[in-house]
């Protein structure tokens, strides 16, 4: 081996390496986060065991560990609990303390439970389902998230659909609750938008204040702005809660996405002002007059960073830092959850998590369905994301430009880490012209690996969409790559040509061509080669050489040939070349050589015939090869010259007065019909 090769070789070695170490420890790296988040949701679980937070008996939950009651909002947080619990894989389908189970149990309980008159559920009930007081009503925030819940079952349990269908629509009187205008003034902005999908998701949305509160976020843009440390938010009730469950829990739009950073980012820069670690929410706190709090970050006055219904030390909610984190995976966020956690270490958490850390340092020793709730939902959203960071569908092909009929190979790759839940996986491809799609497919992937072939694209440019869609147990996810094809062709469209020539003459050929080079760059001009070729001995007679700028059209290619010095029948064939990556190519199929001939006679040649070839082509099937069919059209006699006219025009009009003189002729004389024919193959 010389010192050259040593040195590529040393070059490659140092490209490759780093590159593999890099994604070996990128796929490393998103395992332990994984796992990580995978042991978190676990802890939180560990809330909603029986005999724990969920009652042996009932199988209904407490909203927290110190109060044996729960509210609607508990209940629609304990059901979506389960269905997230399930998709992580916490728990099973099966058994008696399975998704299902626990999920008959609350239907049983729904079904069953004692309402108002008027058919509204009470405020709260005990975990043996009986009220907690009979002097006060559920409100719309508490509907609205249970109604999200049991939506959520629908789709993801369709065979629950007819016993939740009863249960909102014959058991519960929820229009009431959704046409009831006074109720929904006491929902804050946030969360009027949240809590209100699920009265849209049963067709609720037709009431006002559902339909208004449906568009709150318009309002919401309409309104002032305030400044928080640098960060425009508008003048309304911000908390960071329903924001979180929106993007867990529906499908939230760039916009929410947006509000979300900005929520964030105020409290991150809260932090770097007063080096105080800030997840605002709501949640339990020590106060005895204030035992649970909402920590708003803007209220509609436009006031800021005020907690109700006291100021109290702020609270970093735990539930708040797992959310942001899961979201942005920020160096705020590591910071503040390995605070939190630290202040934990030393405590139990065989019953889930405490609820946060105050500013005072204190840790506040209450567990609550809703934080678990919310970490769990912040797992899963996380374990997602960080899957589909990883995930990737390579196109691999050797070439994009390809000659008609040429085959075109196409490899696929799927590569990314392994859901720890369960999941299916549709490969769906989409093979597009100018005109829409012409092909389409789905696949249900057994394997990462898959090979297209394409056996007879027509000319023109085409792009290929493949998509690989996960379903995680009823959410779905997609990765999307594409690649443009181009299909080149150059192909005889007509050949001008004498039929019968003298010896030793010069006579002139004029072919023309039809073409297609789609390309990336239009700037970039196409050779083009014509080539006539004596058949006999397989001699190249001419070239024609042009430059081709358009990207489709038709071109003529004239030639000048002197004929042989004897007598025969002269066989000639037109070839077309194009220059692709500086490689002369032609179109691989069947006819794209064209062949003609031109008798060679001794003496003076006094008429000429002219033939025209036609090529017109013959559409199969989509898996066939294109052929190519051409017939000889016998035109005109030109008298006493070897020149010919190619005007079409002239020719129709002289057969038409050959066809209407003999008609004449015919009805004139009354004689017998004479037939004049045209021969043609």
């Amino acid at each position: 081996m010389n010192f050259r090769k040593i040195i590529i070789l040393f070059i490659i070695i140092n490209i490759l390496i780093p590159n593999f170490i890099g994604i070996s420890y990128c796929q490393e790296d998103a395992k332990k986060e994984i796992d990580k988040w995978i042991e978190w949701a676990k802890i939180a679980w560990r809330y909603f065991e029986p005999g724990i937070g969920v009652d042996k008996n009932t199988g209904l939950h407490k909203a927290s560990i110190y109060w044996n009651g729960f509210s609607d909002w508990d209940l629609g947080g304990y059901l979506l609990t389960i269905l997230y619990a399930e998709k992580i894989g916490l728990i099973k389908k099966e058994g008696e303390w399975g998704a299902d189970k626990r999920i008959e149990k609350v239907l049983d309980f729904l079904e069953k439970r004692e309402l108002r008159w008027d058919g509204i559920p009470y405020w709260g009930y005990d975990t043996n389902g009986k009220p907690l007081s009979t002097s006060s009503m559920t409100n719309p925030s508490d509907s609205g998230r249970l109604l999200i819940a049991l939506y959520m079952i629908k789709k993801y349990k369709p065979y629950f659909s007819s016993r939740i269908d009863n249960i909102v629509y014959n058991k519960h009187n929820y229009k009431k609750i959704a046409m009831d205008e006074d109720a929904w003034k006491s929902t804050a902005d946030f969360y009027a938008y949240y809590v209100a999908h699920g009265f849209k998701f049963f067709n609720f949305d037709n009431y006002t204040p559902v339909a208004n509160a449906l568009n709150r976020l318009k309002l919401i843009k309409n309104r002032g702005k305030v400044n928080v440390y640098g960060i425009e938010l508008p003048k309304a009730d911000i908390i960071t809660e329903p924001i979180l469950h929106i993007i867990f829990e529906l499908e939230a739009n760039e916009e929410m996405m947006d509000y979300a950073y900005k929520v964030y980012l105020t409290q991150e820069l809260r932090y770097k002002n007063t080096k105080q670690y800030t997840a605002w929410g709501e949640g339990e706190a020590l106060e005895e007059e204030a035992p649970y709090v909402y920590e708003w970050i803007v209220l509609r006055d436009g006031s800021t960073w005020v907690i109700t219904p006291k100021q109290i030390i702020p609270i970093a909610y735990i539930k708040v830092a797992f959310g942001f984190h899961a979201l942005f995976n920020t160096e705020y966020t590591k910071n503040i959850l390995d605070y939190i956690l630290k202040k934990f270490e030393t405590m139990e958490l065989e019953r889930g998590f405490y609820e946060g850390v105050d500013n005072a340092g204190q840790i506040i020793f209450k567990r609550t369905d809703k934080t678990n709730t919310l970490i769990i939902e912040a797992a899963y959203y996380a374990i997602r994301k960080i899957i589909e960071k990883t995930q990737k569908i390579n196109i691999q092909e050797n070439k994009k430009i390809y000659a008609l009929g040429e085959e075109v190979k196409i490899d696929l790759f799927f590569s990314g880490i392994e859901p720890p839940f369960s999941y299916n996986r549709t490969l769906e491809i989409e093979l597009l012209n100018k005109n829409g799609i012409i092909d389409e497919m789905k696949i249900l992937m057994e394997e990462n690996n898959y090979t297209l072939i394409y056996n007879n694209l027509k000319s023109g440019s085409y792009i290929l969409n493949c998509r690989v869609i996960t379903n995680y147990n009823g959410y779905n996810s997609s990765i999307l790559n594409s690649t443009k094809i181009f299909i080149n062709s150059a192909q005889v469209s007509s050949i001008y040509s004498p039929l019968i020539a003298a010896i030793n003459t010069s006579i002139k050929i004029i072919v023309n061509i039809e073409y297609s080079f789609p390309r990336e760059d239009l700037k970039i001009e196409i050779p083009l080669k014509v080539e006539i070729i004596d058949k006999e001995n397989n001699k190249t007679l001419a070239i024609n050489q042009t430059l081709i700028s358009n990207e489709e059209g038709s071109i003529p290619i004239v030639f000048y040939l002197n004929t042989p010095n004897i007598e025969k029948n002269w066989k000639l064939s037109i070839e077309t070349y194009y220059n692709i990556n500086n490689e002369w190519i032609h179109d691989k199929i069947i006819g794209w050589r064209k062949d003609f001939n031109i008798e060679i006679k001794k003496g003076n040649i006094t008429q000429t015939e002219i033939y025209i070839l036609k090529y017109e082509t013959i559409k199969e099937t989509i898996i066939k090869t294109t052929t190519k069919k051409y017939e000889i059209i016998r035109t005109i006699t030109i008298i006493g010259t070897q020149e010919y006219s190619n005007n079409l025009n002239l020719i129709i009009v002289l057969i038409g007065i050959i066809i209407i003189s003999s008609f004449l002729l015919m009805n004139i004389i009354g004689r017998r019909k004479r037939h004049v024919t045209q021969s043609s193959r």
